[in-house]
């Protein structure tokens, strides 16, 4: 039976500042004494590592931040090491062994561990909400932990003495030590650190550490004096002298568990004060009640001595003395740097996801109680104080809660006081579309300028996400920023180009968090000490930094800290004290307060030489937001498509109204915003009500933009020139912007009597257009009342319209709906055989090929494997779902119905009930288009924790190229990512990364073929990730995961219920170019338009395009109301990677035509003529115009 009994032993947390109150230095002093000698005789309990997990975790030392660390996950995650070799003997019946060590210190979170010695012997303990505890049985192995801090976590890190019976141990021989947690499924911890010196250590630490007050009251011609020092004087002997008089003993009594003497002087402040202790003079004033502020560095301390006034009136002085070993030795290498800097920028700021930390409400009020609004009072007190803020949403957040503060925050942000980063948030940037990319500038550049006039920001921050968007760099740029603060990447300076070459100055720290998380919360020795070893890497021996250093103090809500005292003390070092009074001179460079900004100007006015990075750095945190937000991200990527579509036919309405005054450009804007709202910080504490609102936010966008593009066709159908004797018209709408051939899905409602029979659907010249109908409703007398019909739109213009019409007819063409067994598909262009469980090949009339290798998997077959991880964290590469619980779909044989055929299309599906989930999948094949469609439901999806669902398209290729559209561009794999690793933990060569987030399309192309698939989900694969994987592609998209949060009070990601999900795939000639607008086009529903009703006079033909663009290459982004005047803002760029001209005919004349940066600044005239306009695009390149049309 175990027994734990809780050890009663002073114990303070890790501090935020460099200084502390005298009573916790006084409770540092006496534990760490109180430790040394309940440790007495003990033996190195860590000498060497044997195996186990290995974690970079400064807490007890930051020259030793590695420790070996256990979880309570499978029960076989072990640690293991061996001690020094036994010596020496004892009058004991057990040896003590010593070891640095932590433990996870939760309310109510208790988890076994166990550990063992030598194979033998075993102790079980377990974590507890305590900082100290014992465990074992008397006569058996015991431990006894010795706590000596709890972190900003709470968790404990201390001494671990493990009491070992002799007869478990062989003299001369080391012990092997094996601790290992629990199978309970958790991420508790207990680590052991890498430490073979602790005892060492701790008696430095004791000899060198010293503190004490003597304060001083007057009464008449005498300084009544009280000294206060910790109880570990009360073994010492004190004594004072004054002036010229003798040394003069002090009586160290205890009084409120401080040891306390009491003296008198004469009253006299010109007199010099000594104080000595066991002989040594710790104090030397040259004079009472004056300012006194001193401190000497010391080969292995640092000794202060500082004076204050006290309330009664009275003066104090207070003599510090703190074991730094790392200092002297840190300081004497950055003075001796060939290179070094003349000024470190201390950089403080907080890192902020929208939530994680807890709910946004909550969130909200903490950056504002805690944050914010307590740096703006540091800002009154001390004009040099610096803070940054990472994006405009957090000082957005701030204003509305405080509008009166506005001239406040104009003050400090144009005076530099308060940095603000230049993007609305920090987002997933392989998640956001190329227009969210760049809206992220309107919403947060663009509105700071308007909106504070004469405060700007040109630094992007986003040094969470370790992923970075091969346009990223561009938009920046022609957005008018010019930096980028990024981390999780190599430390040092880059400069980040896009594919069209134009590029931003980046700088990563490393992680953003190394400083605030290692030294930033200890004292003046452990902050030195890393930031003087920083600056020398930084400035001296990495090959991209610079003399001008960044010093970055921030972690997640973190709050405002203020570190005069660490500059102060930085600042005045000049010497190192040396014994005999002799002294090292030292050349240290200063310290300032800084903002982000500062310090990128202070680089950019250096002119370093600094590498380029070129490329895509793929998001390695993908699975935190298709995978286990399937539905969220389905109504975002939704929203990429109808946002777009809104505001450029909304624009065409405005035009042919030639007037902007019912343009919603308010409706707008709050859509886009709400579109941006979701950050990086899905899941984390309070994560259910976190990415419910995230999920509001994307509906609410795609409610939006659907809702507007609908209303604004509604108006332009309403002009157009129909003729009702052709019967009732359908006018059709085509966003992109080159013509398209598509099936539409057409729902109609008619009035009693309209279509006695039938109907039948033509063109406007009269032609029949085939189509079949699914669903039909009939009123009481027969009529037709509603109908689904299905049919392939043709040749739909750019930009534009067609219209088509209803008739009656005496028939339906109603579509076979018999669900006969079937086994093969065909159309003009493939022909399809199907096989239990998926399809076994697609060939491809035209080219005479066969596209699939279905030795292991069927063409679109479902499979499920574990998927055991979180959403992100601190590991270096995805991680990878494994062969347990393996299955797929051929295994159960489920055989396919042909559940529809008609002219326009034939469907067969198949259902089947695996573990966990009904899945039912259906293959679409069109008889006039080159298009296969598979659709996938997940029906009655119980949750299971760990699982994931893909797709497989084994593609039948020799040495397949991968290549998938990307914001504004594509990606082909192996070529376009950034060279190398990323650095920092990340050392996977950046290009093997998988899987992949991707936009609209992915492809893969050999010698002979081409396969393009458009997605409804926003990450796939290109591997077999089963075992023995295949050697030629194998295109997965990954349809659902239940993985958990990485927060520990994280939610999982179970998604129970129902989904849905649709691919369409086309093949063709070799390379990705041509079949990227199919991958576009096929996620582009066209809008359909029933039976307008006319607003007025028709003024518009039965099609129209009000757009064209005579260019392969070149894609319109948007077409919109400019943000500040009634122009017209239009975006191309360029998707071929190549350079391209194109003449641009707008829909009425113009008046003048700007070339802007992306957020429609800065204008530059360019020619045009009449209504058009001659464009030329650098390959990979984003043109914003902003054209004033002319009305006639």
């Amino acid at each position: 039976m175990n027994h734990r009994w809780i050890l009663f032993i002073p114990v303070i947390a890790a501090l935020c500042c460099a200084d502390s109150a005298s009573a916790q230095d006084y409770q540092s002093i006496e534990r760490n004494a109180f430790i040394l000698q309940k440790l007495a005789g003990s033996i190195e309990g860590y000498a060497d590592a044997l195996g186990g997990e290995l974690i970079d975790y400064p807490r007890m030392r930051d020259d030793r931040p590695f420790a070996l660390i256990t979880r309570a996950t499978n029960g076989i995650h072990a640690i293991e090491w061996k001690s020094a070799p036994v010596t020496g003997t004892s009058d004991s019946d057990n040896i003590s062994f010593v070891v640095h060590a932590g433990i996870l210190t939760r309310p109510n979170a208790s988890f076994g561990f166990a550990l063992f010695v030598n194979d033998t012997a075993r102790v079980a303990f377990s974590t507890v909400d305590t900082v100290s505890w014992e465990a074992g049985v008397s006569g058996g192995i015991r431990l006894a932990f010795y706590g000596a801090l709890r972190d900003q976590h709470t968790d404990a890190f201390g001494f671990l003495q493990i009491l070992v019976p002799k007869r478990f141990v062989t003299p001369g021989e080391s012990v092997r030590f094996r601790a290992v947690g629990d199978s309970a499924g958790s991420r508790v911890w207990f680590m052991v650190f890498r430490d073979d010196d602790v005892l060492t250590y701790l008696a430095e630490r004791v000899a060198s550490e010293s503190a004490c007050e003597i304060s001083f009251d007057e009464r008449g011609k005498e300084y009544h004096g009280t000294l206060s020092a910790p109880t570990t004087w009360l073994n010492k002997k004190a004594a004072y002298s004054f002036a010229e008089s003798p040394v003069t003993p002090l009586s160290l009594v205890i009084q409120n568990d401080t040891a306390v003497a009491s003296f008198a002087i004469p009253a006299r402040k010109q007199s010099s004060f000594r104080l000595y202790c066991d002989g040594e003079k710790v104090v030397e004033a040259p004079g009472l009640f004056r300012d006194i502020s001193q401190s000497a560095l010391f080969p292995k301390k640092i000794v202060s001595l500082k004076s204050h006034s006290l309330p009664s009136g009275g003066w104090a002085l207070e003599h510090k003395s703190i074991y730094a070993p790392q200092v002297s030795p840190a300081f004497t290498m950055l003075s001796a740097a060939s290179r070094k800097s003349d000024t470190l920028h201390l950089i403080i700021s907080t890192h902020q996801d929208i939530a994680w930390m807890d709910s946004p409400e909550q969130c909200v009020k903490d950056r504002d109680e805690k944050i914010l609004a307590p740096a703006l009072d540091v800002m009154k007190s001390d004009p040099q104080y610096r803070f940054d803020l990472e994006d405009v949403l957090f000082l957005r957040e701030f204003l509305e809660r405080h509008p009166d503060r506005k001239g406040e925050l104009q003050k400090v942000i144009a005076s530099g006081q308060l940095g603000i980063g230049a993007s609305f948030n920090q987002p997933y940037e392989d998640l956001s579309s190329g227009e969210m990319l760049v809206r992220q500038f309107y919403a947060g550049r663009k509105w700071l300028r308007k909106n504070f006039p004469g405060c700007d920001s040109r630094t992007y921050w986003n040094p969470d996400v370790p992923g970075r968007s091969a346009q990223m760099p561009q938009i920046m740029s022609k957005a008018g920023v010019k930096y980028l603060f990024m981390s999780r990447f190599g430390k040092g300076l880059y400069r980040w180009l896009s594919p069209d070459s134009s590029g931003v100055l980046a700088m990563s720290p490393g992680h953003y968090a190394d400083f605030a998380e290692r030294v930033g919360r200890k004292g003046f020795p452990e902050m030195a000490g890393f930031i003087a070893n920083f600056s020398r890497e930084w400035s001296g021996e990495i090959f991209n930094g610079s003399a001008t250093v960044p010093v970055i103090s921030m972690t997640d809500m973190s709050t405002p800290v203020r570190y005069g005292d660490l500059i102060d003390t930085w600042n005045g070092v000049s010497s190192i004290s040396l014994p005999q009074g002799a002294s090292q001179l030292l050349s240290l460079p200063f310290i300032r307060y800084s903002t982000a900004e500062q310090f990128f100007n202070g680089v950019a006015a250096e002119k370093p030489v600094i590498p380029s990075v070129f490329g895509e750095r793929p998001n390695i945190w993908l699975y935190i937001h298709g995978p286990t937000h399937h539905r969220a991200v389905s109504a975002k990527r939704e929203a990429d498509f109808y946002l777009p579509a809104a505001e450029t036919f909304s624009t065409v309405d405005a035009l042919l109204a030639k007037s902007f005054a019912r343009y919603p450009q308010h409706e707008l804007t709050t859509a886009w915003e709400s579109q941006l709202y979701p950050d990086h910080g899905w899941g984390g504490k309070n994560g259910d009500i976190t990415d419910s609102t995230f999920r509001a936010n994307y509906e609410e966008a795609r409610d939006t933009g659907k809702r507007i593009y609908r209303s604004a066709a509604g108006a332009i159908a309403a002009r157009v020139q129909t003729s009702p004797g052709k019967g009732l018209p359908v006018v059709l709408f085509n966003s992109l912007s080159w013509r398209r051939t598509a099936p539409v899905h057409l729902s109609v409602t008619v009035a009693p009597g309209e279509f006695r029979q039938g109907f039948v659907l033509y063109n406007a010249s009269g032609r029949i257009i085939p189509s079949q109908t699914s669903t039909i409703t009939r009123y009481p007398d027969g009529s037709v009342n509603s109908a689904e019909i299905v049919f392939v739109a043709e040749d739909l213009p750019p930009v534009g319209y067609s219209t088509l019409y209803i008739r009656r007819s005496p028939r339906i063409v109603a579509a076979d709906t018999s669900s006969a067994m079937i086994e093969t598909l065909e159309n003009r262009y493939y022909v399809i055989s199907l096989a239990p469980g998926g399809v076994r090949q697609i060939y491809d009339i035209n080219l005479k090929m066969e596209l699939l290798s279905t030795e292991k998997f069927l063409g679109g077959e479902l499979f499920t494997m574990q998927s055991a991880g979180e959403d992100a964290g601190e590991w270096s590469e995805p991680q990878q779902p494994t062969m347990e619980g393996f299955e797929k779909l051929s295994n159960y044989n489920p055989g396919w119905r042909l559940i529809e055929s008609g002219t326009v299309r034939q469907v067969a599906e198949l259902r089947q009930e695996i573990n966990h989930v009904t899945v039912v999948q259906r293959v679409v094949l069109y008889s006039a288009l080159k298009q296969i469609d598979f659709e996938t439901d997940l029906l009655k999806w119980d949750g299971t924790k760990y699982r994931e669902f893909r797709l497989a398209f084994p593609l039948k290729m020799e040495q397949g190229r991968i290549a998938y559209e990307i914001p504004f561009g594509a990606l082909e794999v192996g070529k376009d990512e950034m060279k190398g690793n990323a650095g920092e933990r990340y050392l996977k060569e950046v290009s093997t990364l998988r899987p992949r987030s991707i936009q609209n399309w992915i492809n893969a192309s050999d010698n002979e073929v081409s396969v393009t698939f458009s997605s409804s989900v926003a990450v796939w694969d290109y591997q077999d990730p089963t075992d023995q994987s295949m050697t030629s592609p194998l295109l997965q998209p990954i349809l659902l995961t239940s993985r958990k949060s990485c927060h520990g009070l994280g939610p999982w990601y179970l998604q129970e219920g129902d989904h849905a999900y649709r691919f369409s795939m086309t093949s063709h000639r070799p390379d990705w170019r041509n079949g990227r607008k199919f991958g576009v086009a096929a996620n582009a529903p066209i809008m359909v338009v029933f039976n307008p009703r006319p607003s007025g006079p028709p003024t518009l033909p039965e099609a129209k395009s009000f757009f064209s663009l005579a260019a392969n290459n070149i894609v319109l982004s948007t077409m919109k109301k400019c943000e500040d005047d009634d122009a017209v803002v239009l975006r191309f760029y360029e998707d071929a990677g190549m350079n391209g001209a194109a003449k641009v005919r707008f829909m009425t004349l113009l008046q003048s035509v700007q070339n802007t940066n992306i957020i429609e600044e800065d204008g530059r005239a360019v020619p045009f003529k009449s209504d058009e306009i001659s464009l030329k695009l650098q390959h990979h390149s984003i043109e914003t115009f902003k054209v004033v049309p002319r009305f006639r």
